[in-house]
């Protein structure tokens, strides 16, 4: 026993001194925070924060029941490639996903940019429905989609694009369980993502997929 804790005693300070070495003890982190600036961001950032010269200006839909991983799969690419994003909402209020797990809205309905480069709605069938019904949801993607540079959704989220009269007349495609019913609002059904109107399956949500198309 007594070597045992003898051995614990040397990789503790061990590591103490590694730490020691690189300024990453504790006391000095406390030291230094207080003087210090906030970070530069490497990538995007979420809200009007995020806005500079040339970055692509995103809005992101986050609502009740949506699947999480259409949300952050294609959230990674966009913050990958120095995005100012917005995810909105109609208040700054969490929003639960599918999993159970908060999103807080960086954006509302009210303030989001009028002038968008990218107009995004994730997928998730009964969150998808609840869309559908929800009237301020749908005046809200009519009104920045008619202006979007790109109006887009994975899954299930094309019902929604549909519902608010964004897909008549453009090619798309949803979750299969779901690309039949698209035909409600007069889509050029389609497997492609290169379009006015991308809207791309499940797998599309995650980030090598967003990246490759």
């Amino acid at each position: 026993m007594t070597d045992e804790r003898t051995g614990a005693a040397i990789k503790r300070r061990r590591f103490l001194q590694a730490m020691a070495l690189t300024g990453l003890t504790p006391g000095s982190a406390m030291a230094q925070k207080a003087g210090m600036a906030e970070p530069t961001p490497m990538h995007g950032v979420l809200g009007p924060a995020g806005a500079g010269p040339g970055r692509p200006k995103i809005a992101m839909l986050v609502h009740p029941k949506m699947v999480m991983q259409d949300c952050i799969g294609p959230l990674t690419v966009f913050n990958l490639i120095h995005s100012e994003i917005h995810l909105v909402w109609k208040k700054h209020e969490p929003v639960m996903t599918e999993v159970g797990l908060p999103v807080m809205p960086s954006t509302t309905f009210v303030d989001c940019p009028t002038s968008l480069d990218v107009l995004f709605v994730p997928g998730g069938l009964d969150g998808s429905v609840m869309m559908m019904e929800d009237q301020e949801v749908l005046e809200f993607l009519a009104d920045r989609g008619r202006t979007a540079r790109y109006v887009t959704s994975d899954c299930t989220g094309a019902l929604v694009l549909g519902a608010a009269g964004l897909l008549r007349g453009y090619k798309a495609t949803g979750h299969w369980y779901i690309r039949d019913l698209l035909s409600c609002w007069e889509p050029r059904p389609s497997t492609s993502v290169w379009c006015a109107i991308a809207t791309v399956s499940p797998e599309a949500a995650s980030p090598p997929a967003s990246i490759s198309g």
